[in-house]
This record gives structure tokens, sequence and C-alpha cells, in this order.
């Protein structure tokens, strides 16, 4: 059987396919670096040979959907259109056979819908707030879910086929003992609110998002017949037992930072017994802190956690499930963890990817999509 090849944005205007067989590595500049604003913010793929990538402008002018096809092993581009909207930030794709992308956008908060059958085609946007980050797709295609990262933090779902305002849901969306300890971090949650930014489904009824600046997950309800999110049925720490800050670390935080995390990425897996498994990964940021991913046991509307968090490398961000593997893309490195029948992670085998390959400034990987070798024409 072929080698798959799993593509990883890399900070800046690349990105970088790696053979998770061999670790050989090749980086693709997806557009030109023509001002410092420019950046691939997102790489999502089909799952067959098609790979997507979000094309950043900031908030100076609309991003771009760029279209590339995996030929022997090398991207090649078919189209680029325009995204819809400022700072694409974040994809999914409808289930079922209609070729359905959802893209969210950072600045204006809009949301784009595309049909991909062949090149990418513009059918509606819809606004759904100042900051649209994570979408995901209900179960059955019937709705977008988007993670609305205004301060005041909200989840909007929309209809699938147009993008209609279906519900959002703000008021009491996380539960008041959400706070995180720490001086720095409680200014930044009220300057910036809990700030959700991932989310995916549990089940068709369930869904569960991940809040960056809180460093919760919350359990929600949803209502498959209306699109309606509950408040939290449970909220969670994705930090686990991690030591609170020093109080004196807390007061030379304008000179040394105190410890701070922000959780990322979140994924859902059914471990081979049959659990529903949430794999959540958090970013270190200063002053002795660790990053992490920690797993999540969801069952009976509640959230327990499977073992303890499972220590990674720096800046852990998108987190792609691939069968029995997690890949977890860090500063420099990609980590590849088996996954246990219960869906605990084993040791990790580490791929490095040498600085001096990395073009400058581009050395954050965010693990995003994957092609298989059968699929792509590869030897």
């Amino acid at each position: 059987m072929a080698s798959p090849l799993a593509f990883f944005v890399t900070e800046s205007c690349y990105v970088r396919s790696l053979n998770l067989s061999d670790g050989s590595s090749t980086c693709y500049a997806v557009t030109e670096p023509t001002t410092k604003y420019v950046a691939v913010e997102f790489v999502i793929s089909d799952g067959k040979r098609m790979v997507y990538a979000l094309v950043c402008h900031w908030d100076k002018k609309d991003g771009e959907l760029v279209q590339c096809e995996v030929e022997r092993g090398a991207l090649v581009e078919r189209a680029r259109v325009s995204s819809g909207g400022r700072q694409p930030c974040h994809a999914a794709w409808r289930p079922g056979a209609t070729a359905r992308l959802a893209v969210s956008h950072y600045f204006g908060g809009a949301v784009s819908l595309f049909a991909c059958a062949e090149r990418p085609t513009l059918l509606a946007t819809a606004r759904v707030g100042e900051h649209a980050h994570g979408v995901a797709w209900s179960p059955d295609g019937a709705y977008v879910v988007v993670a609305v990262a205004d301060v005041a933090g909200s989840v909007a779902s929309l209809l699938g086929d147009d993008l209609a305002l279906a519900r959002t849901r703000a008021e009491d969306f996380l539960a008041p003992e959400a706070a995180t300890a720490g001086m720095v971090q409680h200014h930044i949650n009220r300057k910036m609110g809990h700030r959700p930014r991932h989310l995916a489904f549990a089940s068709p009824s369930s869904l569960l998002v991940v809040h960056e600046c809180a460093n919760k997950l919350t359990l929600h309800g949803f209502d498959v017949g209306t699109g309606a999110v509950s408040p939290p049925l449970h909220v969670v720490s994705t930090l686990f037992d991690a030591p609170p800050p020093s109080w004196l670390c807390g007061l030379v935080s304008a000179a040394g930072p105190e410890p701070l995390h922000a959780a990322a990425e979140l994924v859902v897996r059914e471990s081979a017994t049959g659990a529903t498994i949430a794999y959540v990964s958090n970013r270190m940021l200063y002053c002795g802190a660790y990053s992490s991913i920690a797993a999540f046991v969801v069952e009976a509307g509640r959230l327990a956690p499977l073992g303890a968090p499972v220590e990674t490398f720096r800046n852990p961000r998108h987190v792609l499930v691939d069968g029995d593997r997690l890949l977890v893309g860090c500063k420099e490195k990609v980590m590849v963890f088996p996954v246990g029948a219960d869906g605990a992670l084993g040791d990790a085998t580490t791929l490095d990817l040498p600085a001096d390959e990395f073009p400058a400034g581009s050395r954050e990987l965010d693990c995003a999509a994957l092609v298989r070798g059968g699929d792509a024409g590869l030897a």
C-alpha cells in the first residue's frame, strides 16, 4: 500500500507535505509573500486527492481558497477563488456525497459555503458576529455550527443549504466556574472573553466546544430538528490538575509573564470499545507552562478525563485522527501517537523537521489534512 501524505500549514506562505512512513518532506509555496500580512491559515483535504488551502491577507482584503491536486506526491494548483471574507481560518466538509465546504473568517465573522465537485463555486455567505472561528457540520449535514469568538462568546447554527441563521446561543453559554486561575489569565478573559475556538459533534444530539482563553471544554445538547444549542451540560478544564501559577510569577508578570495556556483544537474519535473520546490540544505560551493533549470520555452528559494529559512538544495546534493514531503538529516536529483500544494515547513517534528546511518565519505546524497514497497516484 502506498504511503499516506500529511499536509501541514507552515506559518507564512507555505504548505508542507510529510510522508508518514519515511519522514520525507517537501515545502510548497501556496502564495507569494507580497506583504507581511499574507499567510496560509488552514489546509484541508477531501480525503482523496484534492487539498484546499486558505490564504489570508488579514484585514486588508478578502482571503483566497486555493484548490490543489496531489499528483505523484506533489501539489499542483487547479483553481484560486475568493474565500468570501477576510482572514479565512477554518473549514469543514459536509457529511455525505454532496461536496460542500464551509469556511469561517475571523475578521468580520463571515461564513462561506462552497460547492467543490470541480472548481470551487461560492454558493452563499452569512455573518455570525465579529469573529467566526471553528466550523462543524451536524452529522446529518443539515446545519453548519460556528464558534463565534466575540467577547460574549456564542455558537451559531446555520442551515446547511443556504446558511440562513437557524439559532444562536450566547446567554449562559459558559458556566461561571470556568474561570481560570492566574492574574494575567483573568485579565485576558475579561478583555477577550473565553473565546470559543473549535467544536465537534460527539453524537447527533451532543456538541463539544473548546474555549481558547478559558482553557475549558463544554458539552452541550443539540436539537437536530431546530439546530438549537443548549446551555452547558458539563464544563471541565482542559488542563486537568495543572498547578496554578505561583504568586511570585503573577507579581512579576509585567516583566516575565505567569504560566499561560491556550486551548487550540478539538477532535472526536470512537474507540475500539465503542466509547466516544474527545482530544484537546493545549498550547504553552509563557513561564513554565507545558503543552499537552488531554483526552475525555463523553458519556451520559458528562466529560470524564481519560488518564492524565500527555505532554507534547511546544505549541500543538491542529490534531488529526488517522485510524488508530493521532497526528499532532508542533513547533518543527510532528508527533504520531498510537491510540489504544480504550482511546488512551501511547508513546509518540516524533518526526523532526530540520530548522534549516523551513522558510523564514514558518516553523509552526498545523496538522490539518491527510491524503492516501493510493488515491493520489503515489508510488
